[in-house]
């Protein structure tokens, strides 16, 4: 058991040394020759009965400092007011346009696949009514992670705000070890998923087939619609703070299940190296505390203290990068815990593919 437990944390250190911190020594990109902030951006806002969330969240997105762009409120049959609101609100520089879903369809891709094809310019900003960028350079940042003519997707991160709770500050830890997954992987060549509340393509890349392939499950619009038309090419990956895109965590421990059941009931449907990738950490970091264990109760605590500690010890640092690139909020001293609270989490999601939640905003 020594020996795999060794091996736990040597599959862990290479994930943490290979792929996450390629993140950390990132350098920011050059000014490439193409004209990046040429082109004309449609911000895509899906909402159904959101329109507190709209109230809130669209004065901040509609400041942007991008020299073409609108914004397309996709809305899914609210009965809320949120038309009402939507004409109410000060649009003097015409750029907040509303879409109503002509079909009252279960789930949301009816409402982002109108509202993508129905929007006014060629390339799209996906975000959510209840998130807010972190500043007007939003729109700018993310098409400035173009380097090259052939990259027309790029990947975001969004965190979630810390409100206090426990449940908001396990989200936001958990936020940040998904995007180093998803975003590392996509710096090495593999991209797999985005996140819809900071995601920007060229809808030419995008099919209807690409929605409908996968409309048995409740969630996927994001990641598995970006899995079929991301590739190593065409695909980019965008760390600037002025970048991310921020949004509240659920407000309950009941409320987080729910939405991690629905998230989680995509996971089988990656492609196989994806799959065989992100089970290898997430196996790895439960098999690693699984055994960490055995040994303490079997080999004694100098054995099982001395390979976590020199586990701890190797990753700390990059944690550290890390925290500082993705301005996590956690302080470094709470990451044991935080770890170990991985583990937990990855065992009991795993069970979540079981039970799939039915199709719902």
């Amino acid at each position: 058991m020594t020996i795999l437990l060794i091996i736990s944390a040597l599959i862990q250190l290479v994930y943490w040394f290979y792929y996450f911190n390629s993140l950390a020594l990132l350098k920011s990109a050059a000014t490439p020759k193409i004209q990046r902030l040429s082109v004309p951006v449609s911000i895509v806002i899906c909402a159904k009965n959101a329109a507190k969330l709209l109230q809130a969240n669209l004065p901040i997105v509609s400041q942007q400092k991008y020299h073409q762009y609108d914004i397309n409120i996709t809305n899914d049959f609210s009965t809320d007011g949120t038309s009402e609101l939507l004409k109410r609100i000060d649009n003097e520089k015409r750029i907040l346009f509303e879409h109503k879903v002509s079909k009252n369809i279960a789930g949301k891709r009816a409402a982002l696949w109108e509202g993508i094809t129905n929007s006014r310019h060629s390339w799209v900003m996906l975000t959510d009514a209840d998130c807010r960028p972190r500043s007007d350079l939003w729109i700018q940042s993310m098409m400035q992670a173009r380097t090259s003519p052939d990259h027309r997707l790029v990947l975001g991160y969004s965190p979630y705000r810390t409100a206090g709770t426990i449940v908001s500050w396990w989200s936001h830890f958990e936020a940040w070890i998904t995007g180093l997954l998803y975003l590392s992987l996509a710096h090495k060549g593999q991209p797999y998923m985005g996140v819809g509340r900071n995601l920007g393509y060229d809808k030419a890349l995008l099919d209807r087939a690409h929605l409908d392939h996968y409309d048995h499950l409740a969630s996927g619009d994001d990641d598995l619609t970006v899995m079929q038309m991301a590739t190593a090419k065409n695909t980019v990956i965008c760390l600037d703070p002025s970048s991310f895109v921020e949004t509240e965590a659920e407000p309950s421990w009941k409320a987080y299940f729910n939405q991690k059941r629905r998230h989680y009931s995509t996971a089988t449907s990656y492609r196989m190296n994806t799959i065989m990738l992100l089970s290898g950490y997430s196996l790895s970091q439960i098999g690693f505390y699984f055994l960490l264990v055995w040994v303490l109760l079997t080999k004694g605590v100098l054995i099982a203290l001395s390979i976590y500690l020199i586990r701890l010890i190797l990753i700390l640092p990059v944690v550290h990068r890390l925290s500082l690139r993705l301005e996590a909020e956690f302080h470094l001293l709470l990451f044991p815990l935080f770890d170990l609270g991985l583990a937990c989490y990855y065992l009991i999601f795993s069970f979540s593919v079981l039970f799939p939640k039915k199709k719902t905003w």
